[in-house]
C-alpha cells in the first residue's frame, strides 16, 4: 500500500475515533473524574473568541510589514534554512523569480548557488483576547503535567507579544502568544563565475502556532515556542510543549535515523497525546463547540498533511485512547521506532 493510501486510511481511523469512538470513551469513563473535578469551574469563565478562526490575508504580511511593522514582532534572528520538509515549497515558489532574473542579468550557462534564510514574525493580538489565551494555556499546561508527571520541565516564561516588541535575539526559553504567524524567507542566488549576487523575497502567514529548535548547536535552552490564537489553539499547548519538553530525545533519534523518520515518531507522540488531552480539557472546561473544534483541528492536520510527516498521528490518537497517555509517552521516550511499530 503506498503512502498516500495509508494516510487516507489514518485520517478514516481518525474520523471514526473523534466522532465516536474517543467519545464514547471520554464520556463513559474519563470525564467521570473530570465531573468531580471542576464542573463548575470558574475556569469555565474564560472568553474563547480567541479560537475564532482567523482571516488571514495570504499576501497581508507582504502588504503590511513595513506600514504596520509596530504589529508584526521579529522571533529570532534570520537563519538558514537547511534541508528540511519545507525547503522544497519554498523552492518551488522562488524558481520562476530565480531564473527571470537570472535570464535579465545575461547568467547563461553560469555556475549559480542558491541559499535560503528564514526570519520568523509573530502579529500582535488584540490584548483582551491575549489575555484569555493566556489563561487558557496555563490552565492547559497544568493539566498536561497532571496527566505526564514524568515529562521533562518545560520552564518556560510565558509573554504576550506588545506593539513594538523585538525579540530577535532574546526569544529563547519563551512561549511567546500572538495572533497569526508569519515568515519572510529570501533566496540569496550568486553567480559563482563573476561574484555577483541578488535576492529573492518570500512571504507566508499562517494560523497556528510551531516551536523552533536549535537543531544546528541541539542547545535546548536556545528553543522557544509560538503560540499564535485561532482553531488550533486548544491542541497547541500540548503538541508544542511535549516537542520543547523531550528535545534531547528528539535529537538522539534524529542523529540515529535522520530528521524525517524523527519528526513522523514526534509528531505522531505529541499530535496523538494533543487530541486526546485537549478532547478531555475541552469538555472539562465546557468550551463552547470545544471538542468540533479538537476533531475539526485533527482533521484537518491529516489533510493537508504535504510532506507526510502526519502519517501516523491518527493511529497514535487512537492508540493512545485505548493505552493511555503515560504508557504511549513512556514507550517513545524509550524507544520511538517502538512507538511507531505498536501503534
Amino acid at each position: 500500500m503506498g503512502k498516500n493510501n495509508k494516510v487516507n486510511l489514518s485520517r478514516r481511523k481518525t474520523l471514526k475515533l473523534l466522532g465516536g469512538a474517543l467519545a464514547t470513551t471520554i464520556l463513559g469513563g474519563g470525564l467521570y473524574f473530570l465531573s468531580k473535578n471542576g464542573k463548575d469551574s470558574k475556569d469555565s469563565k474564560i472568553n474563547w473568541d480567541f479560537l475564532c478562526e482567523l482571516n488571514i490575508d495570504a499576501h497581508e504580511f507582504k502588504k503590511h510589514r513595513r506600514t504596520s511593522k509596530e504589529l508584526y514582532i521579529p522571533i529570532g534572528k534570520s537563519q538558514q534554512i537547511g534541508e528540511s520538509r519545507r525547503l522544497p515549497g519554498i523552492r518551488t515558489a522562488t524558481l520562476p523569480q530565480i531564473k527571470k532574473e537570472a535570464y535579465n542579468r545575461g547568467w547563461r550557462n553560469s555556475n549559480v548557488q542558491i541559499g535560503y534564510h528564514e526570519q520568523n514574525f509573530g502579529k500582535v493580538e488584540l490584548p483582551e483576547l491575549a489575555q484569555e489565551h493566556k489563561k487558557y494555556i496555563e490552565i492547559a499546561i497544568s493539566f498536561l503535567y497532571e496527566n505526564l508527571p514524568q515529562l521533562p520541565e518545560s520552564n518556560l516564561e510565558l509573554r504576550i507579544l506588545k506593539k513594538n516588541d523585538d525579540y530577535t535575539s532574546n526569544p529563547n526559553g519563551k512561549a511567546l502568544i500572538g495572533s497569526s504567524q508569519h515568515s519572510h524567507q529570501i533566496a540569496e542566488v550568486i553567480n559563482k563565475n563573476s561574484g555577483e549576487k541578488f535576492y529573492i523575497d518570500y512571504f507566508s502567514s499562517f494560523e497556528g502556532s510551531f516551536v523552533h529548535f536549535d537543531l544546528k548547536n541541539k542547545k535546548k535552552e536556545n528553543n522557544y515556542i509560538y503560540f499564535g490564537s485561532g482553531r488550533t489553539s486548544l491542541q497547541a499547548p500540548f503538541s508544542e510543549i511535549i516537542p520543547f519538553a523531550t528535545f534531547d530525545r528528539f535529537c538522539k533519534h534524529m542523529d540515529k535515523v535522520g530528521w524525517d523518520k524523527a519528526s513522523l515518531a514526534g509528531e505522531a507522540i505529541s499530535e496523538g497525546i494533543a487530541c486526546v488531552l485537549a478532547w478531555e480539557l475541552a469538555y472539562k472546561l465546557k468550551i463552547p463547540n470545544g471538542q468540533k473544534v479538537v476533531q475539526d483541528t485533527m482533521i484537518k492536520i491529516i489533510r493537508d498533511n504535504a510532506h507526510n510527516t502526519y502519517d501516523y498521528i491518527g493511529r497514535a490518537a487512537d492508540w493512545i485512547k485505548a493505552n493511555g497517555v503515560q504508557k504511549g509517552f513512556d514507550i517513545y521516550m524509550k524507544n520511538p521506532d517502538e512507538f511507531l511499530r505498536i501503534i
